[in-house]
């Protein structure tokens, strides 16, 4: 008989993490492209439950036309790289612009075995891109309002206008400072390569958008996401550009916190089950259908009891059920029909959301 652990990921790193952020946080399965693992942002937005989305496929969840579009990027994640793309999905606030990056998790032989979905709604910063087409009375009532950080640069990159939102996003001690610098040959920005990305935007014209680590010249460390938008004239020529910035400090920590928590739990060894608050199993790691040897198939959607040998009575599995639901650990030992799972030395722990 061999040993493992089954054990709940940390309620204060992980599911408090991704559970209470308005990004959408999503997992599948690299090889079937079925979902794993849903946030409630990503439930609330798409107006489907958990039950419709886990175990479904990424094509049924989205969209045929959304599939389609997103297939080459989900391959490119599938192959190793971390990949991005913009488009529009029928939420249940109407169409909303996206945009959503897929990061690869490999197992211990560099295998990509899931993908980590995180969408961010860029509806504003599209919204603004269209008001430039609008008159100017709009564009400065826009411009004054915005959430968004706005600069407005020559093309030798010196900053003719920015609003308050830019400057409190920099740390800048007033508009009048923030002119100040210039954006081709400021050093921070050479050396995060802002001011390369600028001139490649004056140089072709076409609008870039990447988000760059940032420590300004107030000293703020931040993380920005950044629309260069070159405006041409009416012979085509880029005579101004706009730069929409927006802190993405937090979104960005989340980001990569949560990368780090999948590939942890992903390449454990120990089994790590999450169920919802009925106790139907909504997403396990590797480590535990290799030692149960059930497949996903088997296991999503059903109750743990279908590892159950009949060795412990009703009684005993009502104690460890109302013991979590009410938010305490809950310890103890199974014996399962191929192993026991035995919690020596170790906890055997379970979270409900």
């Amino acid at each position: 008989m061999k040993e493992f652990n089954i054990r709940h990921i940390d309620n204060s790193i992980f599911i408090n993490l991704v559970q209470n952020i308005s990004e959408h946080v999503a997992s599948v399965d690299a090889n079937t492209l079925v979902y794993e693992f849903v946030n409630d942002s990503y439930v609330k937005t798409f107006g489907k439950s958990k039950e419709n989305i886990i175990g479904s496929k990424v094509c049924d969840v989205i969209g045929k036309t959304n599939y389609e579009f997103a297939l080459p990027y989900i391959n490119q994640a599938k192959s190793g790289l971390t990949v991005s793309y913009e488009n529009i999905f029928k939420t249940v606030n109407g169409d909303r612009w996206f945009k959503v990056n897929y990061s690869p998790i490999k197992d211990s032989n560099g295998n990509v075995i899931s993908l980590v979905v995180l969408n961010y709604d860029i509806t504003d910063h599209k919204i603004f891109s269209k008001s430039l087409q609008d008159s100017e009375e709009k564009f400065r009532i826009l411009f004054d309002n915005s959430s968004v950080g706005i600069t407005i640069s020559d093309i030798d990159g010196n900053i003719i206008d920015v609003n308050e939102t830019m400057v409190n996003i920099l740390g800048s001690p007033s508009i009048e400072f923030t002119k100040k610098v210039n954006i081709i040959h400021f050093k921070p920005l050479i050396d995060n390569k802002f001011s390369y990305y600028f001139k490649e935007c004056i140089t072709n014209g076409n609008t870039k958008e990447v988000d760059l680590y940032y420590v300004s010249k107030w000293g703020k460390q931040i993380y920005t996401s950044n629309y260069i938008i070159p405006i041409k004239d009416t012979n085509g020529v880029v005579n101004k550009v706009y730069t929409l910035t927006e802190d993405i400090t937090e979104r960005k920590q989340v980001e990569l916190k949560t990368i780090k928590y999948q590939k942890a739990v992903e390449s454990s060894m120990a089994s790590i089950v999450i169920t919802d608050i009925d106790g139907k199993i909504e997403y396990a790691n590797p480590f535990f259908y290799q030692h149960v040897g059930y497949t996903k198939e088997d296991c999503l959607g059903k109750n743990p009891n279908i590892l159950s040998s009949n060795t412990h009575d009703k009684e005993y599995y009502n104690k460890m059920w109302d013991t979590i639901k009410n938010g305490k650990t809950w310890e103890g030992e199974f014996c399962n029909k191929k192993r026991v799972v035995s919690c020596t030395g170790n906890f055997v722990l379970f979270h409900l959301f």
